[in-house]
């Protein structure tokens, strides 16, 4: 689900009313070493201590230091919910972020990773469309939920920027995308050339098929190529709650 950033926090704390405290964490994240980061350690190592390391050692080193806990921390917008007949502690111990005893929320010990199989993980995420889209609501009186999502003119932007006023050469791309939420990268606007949707349900399959691993790639972008369906048959899974 995506909130407007600066309502975020507000939809986090609702659901400790909807479920109860008890019931309710922050997924906790643990973060590692990076190997950059490692090379880094052990070169100010061999520098403080006046060593000379052959290649080979310092890669051996390097090796053993990443991946090391590093830090905790909280998944920017997953919240675990616990079933109100069970305990937190049947999953993973708690602790607040970074030992930071003045935070407002407890996270999970264990990394959400380790436990997102056995427990709920409700995504409230924080957007920055939905504040764009009450900022102009405000500045321009117009209702975006007035604005209809089958305008011929709007959709013609995912096939050519003709609509624009403007070329395929000027602005480097052959749609009209480029600063459309979830349609401006290389990887959708890609997409949007091979599948050319020209319904709205299209562009909702396209948001699906574009997130996630192996979903478009190697899979649903291979049976629309082979002719085995079109775009429309495609099963797209990916669900975003949009509030504003």
């Amino acid at each position: 689900m995506n909130f407007s950033g600066a309502y975020q926090p507000r939809a986090h704390a609702y659901t400790k009313d909807l479920f109860g405290e008890e019931y309710v964490y922050r997924a906790g994240t643990i973060g590692t070493v990076a190997e950059k980061t490692a090379y880094g350690y052990v070169k100010g190592y061999q520098s403080d201590h006046d060593l000379l390391m052959r290649g080979a050692e310092i890669d051996r080193l390097v090796s053993g230091c990443t991946g090391v806990k590093r830090t905790t921390g909280q998944h920017p917008g997953g919240i675990i919910v616990v079933p109100d007949y069970m305990d937190i502690h049947d999953f993973s111990p708690i602790q607040f972020p970074a030992d930071d005893k003045n935070s407002e929320w407890k996270t999970t010990h264990f990394d959400f990773h380790s436990i997102h199989d056995n427990l709920l993980k409700l995504d409230i995420l924080g957007h920055d469309d939905p504040t764009a889209i009450r900022m102009l609501q405000d500045l321009s009186g117009i209702d975006p939920k007035t604005i209809p999502t089958d305008d011929p003119e709007v959709m013609k932007i995912f096939a050519s920027p003709d609509v624009l006023g403007v070329t395929e050469e000027q602005i480097m791309c052959k749609t009209g995308t480029l600063g459309i939420p979830e349609f401006g990268t290389r990887f959708v606007r890609q997409m949007l050339e091979e599948t050319k949707p020209s319904t709205f349900s299209e562009l909702l399959q396209i948001s699906g098929l574009s997130h996630g691993t192996d979903v478009w790639l190697g899979n649903a972008n291979e049976l629309i190529y082979n002719g085995t369906c079109e775009l429309k048959d495609v099963i797209g899974c990916e669900m975003i709650l949009w509030f504003i």
